[in-house]
């Protein structure tokens, strides 16, 4: 139900090993950044070397290394075609450093992330001039509330966190809801993804797997509602399918975009319910 994108601190062998065995984790994110310290940006990347690299690994590092033909050249032979761009002061900086990864790499894809006021106000004409390789976009609530002296709290953040998710889905780009600090509070953690889920966003930043834990036990939906989605799909197949555009069922008009969204959830019923329809 929730796309996880989770930070793995480059650093340290046993992070990336466990990264390894989580099955549902989608998308591995090697940090250089924030969860190392510059004086072992060396290390981490050659760390990052001995590891076989999958399609949806991604890497994060200081905005100043994009600069560095150096190790773009590095993170390239690694293979690693996806980059996180974070702290960039709006479209000036971030035109640079597109320009300086693409010049060494032709297949780089991004995620961006706000941080600061400028890059915010400045997204729709980000989107506009790179939607054909920016893959996700991310509010860094962190950096951006003490940039901005906003209160750092995801319902304070909720029209942002929104503006966000809308001008994404507007350009067909994934948008990627909030790293939470929160590893050990687990009910406010549901709250904060079920509060995404609900503004539209369907990919999460993490930080640890046991959020990965979490997020995997949220009951995003009841089992009486997925079975109440089954009778309606299974009404829709048996008597309304190439019929009509528009079709009620117990007193609730539904339209055929409603249906894929119900195939999704059941398939996601299946998996979490462990039922066999």
């Amino acid at each position: 139900m929730i796309e996880s994108y989770m930070f793995i601190p480059a650093n340290k062998k046993k992070y990336i090993i466990k990264s390894e065995t989580l099955a549902d984790l989608k998308n591995r994110i090697f940090d250089l950044e924030d969860s190392i310290m510059q004086k072992e940006f060396e290390k981490s990347l050659a760390i990052i070397s001995e590891f076989n690299i999958m399609e949806t690994d991604w890497i994060r590092m200081p905005a100043e290394y994009f600069y560095r033909t150096d190790i773009l050249k590095r993170v390239n032979k690694i293979g690693i075609n996806r980059f996180v761009i974070p702290k960039f002061n709006g479209y000036t900086q971030l035109n640079e450093i597109v320009k300086s990864i693409i010049n060494v790499n032709s297949k780089a894809k991004f995620i961006l992330l706000i941080e600061n006021a400028i890059s915010y106000v400045e997204i729709e004409r980000i989107i506009k001039e790179y939607n054909h390789i920016i893959h996700g976009i991310s509010l860094g609530i962190h950096d951006f509330t003490y940039n901005t002296g906003m209160l750092n709290d995801y319902k304070t953040l909720r029209n942002i966190r929104t503006n966000i998710m809308l001008l994404s889905k507007a350009y067909s780009i994934k948008p990627i809801d909030i790293a939470s600090m929160n590893l050990t509070e687990e009910q406010d953690l549901k709250d904060e993804v079920i509060d995404g889920y609900n503004i539209g966003y369907r990919a999460k930043l993490l930080i640890h797997p046991n959020q990965l834990e979490i997020i995997n036990k949220i009951e995003f939906y009841s089992l009486k509602e997925i079975e109440d989605l089954k009778s309606i799909l299974e009404y829709y197949y048996e008597s309304v399918k190439g019929k009509n555009a528009l079709f009620s069922y117990k007193g609730r008009v539904y339209e055929k975009m409603h249906i894929e969204e119900m195939k999704n959830i059941i398939e996601w019923g299946k998996n979490y319910y462990g039922t066999d329809w």
